[in-house]
């Protein structure tokens, strides 16, 4: 038995023999090529790039569980008031295409995303949140938004403002 031990440790002597010689150093690393410049990118530089705005107001929490948003919003909507054409959407979907100042009533007309134009004056309802129009400027409607804040489940108001395309004919 002692001749076995000794037998099988020169057997594991011999097999790492091999791996006791020097390793050969490593090989340089290919040269680098420099960067090309870019001097023209043919057709897509031509075109303008449009910026891309994200817009949280209105917009579940993904953090908060799906089954308290749900009863506040049936809770809300137990109002027994049916919805305006202009509650189905939201503020940001509307486009104001006129506005009507000058007057004691002024009046402004919004485009939905159908391509249907809507008459609003002060206090109609518009968007998802209850949001309602507050003013009406020469350029501009700003509508007032309630939501309910999610960390504290209060009902915040948030003006949003709806402006004029520049290049739209003001009528005074």
């Amino acid at each position: 038995m002692y001749r076995m031990s000794h037998i099988a440790l020169a057997a594991c002597a011999l097999a790492l023999l091999p791996a006791c010689e020097e390793e050969p150093p490593p090989a340089p690393p290919p040269p680098k090529k420099k960067a090309e410049p870019v001097t023209s990118r043919g057709d897509a530089a031509s075109q303008p790039v449009e910026k891309f705005v994200y817009s949280s107001i209105g917009k579940r929490d993904p953090f908060r569980p799906y089954y308290i948003d749900q009863a506040l919003e049936e809770e809300e909507k137990n109002t027994g008031r049916t919805l305006t054409e202009l509650e189905h959407f939201e503020i940001d979907q509307l486009k104001l295409v006129g506005i009507v100042t000058g007057t004691s009533m002024p009046s402004a007309m919004v485009e939905d995303p159908d391509g249907v134009g809507h008459t609003i004056m002060i206090g109609t309802l518009m968007g998802k949140n209850g949001g309602r129009v507050k003013q009406i400027k020469r350029d501009e409607v700003l509508i007032i938004e309630e939501f309910r804040d999610p960390a504290t489940n209060k009902k915040v108001a948030s003006p949003v403002t709806l402006k004029l395309p520049s290049d739209e004919f003001l009528l005074r």
